[in-house]
This record gives C-alpha cells, sequence and structure tokens, in this order.
C-alpha cells in the first residue's frame, strides 16, 4: 500500500497517521501546492507499477468514486427500511470530497424522495464541492445504469463553517462537540463532523427541526487523536 498525503511526517505519529504506520504504509508527504496535483501523481504511479507487472487500483481523496458513492446509494435503501423518509425534509451530513453527499442525492432520487441534501464544506469552496458532488452523482447513474434522475435543487451546502480550515477546529465550535459528548456518549472530530455538527445545529436543532432533518454522523474519530490536548482543554 502507498499512500500520498498532505502534509509532513512526524516522528510522534498520532491518528490516522500513526495508523498508517502501524500497517507498514509507504507514505509520500506532499505539500499544498503538490496535493493539488495528487490524482495526476497517483496516476504516474500505477502506471510505473504496473510497468513492473503489478496489479494497481488507484483509490483518490476521499474514496470518492462512483464504486465508492454506490456505498450511500445503498444507505439511502438501508435508512428507508428503518424510518419512513417521507416523513423527514433532509439529511444534514460533513462534505470533504462529496462522495457521501452525491451517493445520498443519488440514493433519494433512485427511491423518488424530494428531501434535501444538506452537505457542510469542511475542505473545498461551496462552487467546487457542489460541482464534484453532482458530478459525482450523475456520474454514479450512469455507470450503475441507476433509474434516477438527479435533481439539482435538492443540494444545498452550507457554507461558512469551516473557516478555521480543514485541520483545526474553533473553540466555540470544540465546547459544543464536548456538551454533546458529555450528553450522549458520541464523540465528534475536529475536521469533519464537528463541523458538520455546528451546521446542524444552528439550523434544525436549536430550532426544533432535529425530527425533520437527519444528521449523518460518517466517522473521522481517529483525527480526535492529533488534537487531545485542545479537546482536553475545552
Amino acid at each position: 500500500m502507498k499512500l500520498f498525503l498532505w502534509g509532513g511526517d512526524s516522528s510522534t505519529a498520532d491518528g490516522n497517521l500513526f495508523l498508517d504506520k502501524f500497517i507498514g504504509a509507504e507514505i509520500s508527504f506532499l505539500n499544498k501546492k503538490n496535493y493539488s496535483e495528487v490524482n495526476e501523481i497517483m496516476y504516474e504511479e500505477r502506471e510505473a507499477m504496473q510497468q513492473l507487472g503489478k496489479r494497481v487500483y488507484v483509490i483518490p481523496e476521499g474514496g470518492s468514486t462512483t464504486l465508492g458513492v454506490l456505498g450511500y446509494v445503498s444507505f439511502v435503501g438501508e435508512l428507508s427500511k428503518q424510518i419512513n423518509l417521507k416523513n423527514i425534509n433532509g439529511i444534514c451530513m460533513a462534505a470533504g470530497t462529496g462522495g457521501t453527499a452525491a451517493g445520498i442525492l443519488a440514493g433519494a432520487a433512485m427511491l423518488k424522495l424530494n428531501i434535501n441534501v444538506y452537505a457542510v464544506n469542511v475542505l473545498y469552496s461551496k462552487e467546487e464541492i457542489e460541482n464534484k458532488i453532482i458530478n459525482l452523482a450523475e456520474g454514479t447513474v450512469l455507470d450503475f445504469k441507476l433509474k434516477a434522475k438527479i435533481n439539482r435543487d435538492n443540494l444545498i451546502v452550507l457554507d461558512g463553517y469551516s473557516a478555521e480550515g480543514y485541520k483545526n477546529i474553533s473553540d466555540k465550535k470544540l465546547k459544543m462537540i464536548k456538551e454533546f459528548g458529555k450528553s450522549t456518549g458520541i464523540v465528534l472530530d475536529p475536521a469533519y463532523t464537528g463541523k458538520a455538527f455546528s451546521a446542524y445545529y444552528e439550523k434544525f436543532l436549536s430550532k426544533g427541526l432535529g425530527k425533520k432533518v437527519i444528521f449523518l454522523h460518517t466517522g473521522g474519530l481517529f483525527g480526535v487523536f492529533g488534537k487531545r490536548k485542545k479537546y482536553l482543554s475545552a
């Protein structure tokens, strides 16, 4: 396994980097400028390895391929067996590279559900993530011949909740994360779910709309450990 990561190495690796090293992954660290070309870099690496007779599968940033998106198409179907989705108005989640939101958008379209997909952008600009989500959703429909028509109007990007930067978390959000953790036992991470929950709380939960809009916890737990001191001082 070879990883191409944005950032630098650390002798005291924590969180995901600790796990990457623990399982023996080969890691290439990229600066921010080079990381903007990470897909080209990975495909060049694949070609070089294929010439050596190796079988190579490239997983792009966030696992956001149409195959990855298909998993969240299935999620909508599974969720529909647990609750009546016609009784809700939307689903809210963090959007890093857009795969989760794209799958939910396509899954809802398959079931002919008129629900909003609230994507909280944590990495890319509003315009960029909108384009990524729509392209992934429509690409998934085409690649897997799904009987669905994507409704662009059902995608709503909740912008402005990652002003502190992708790798950081504000003190205000952190206090909310701590209170939520104390009352529920559910931990939110600093890069994704913590920011998304901040939007969810402000837009829906604090207004008594929690039963009409579902919050989707998409993981990211290991990102907490790299912020241990900040979390404990909240």
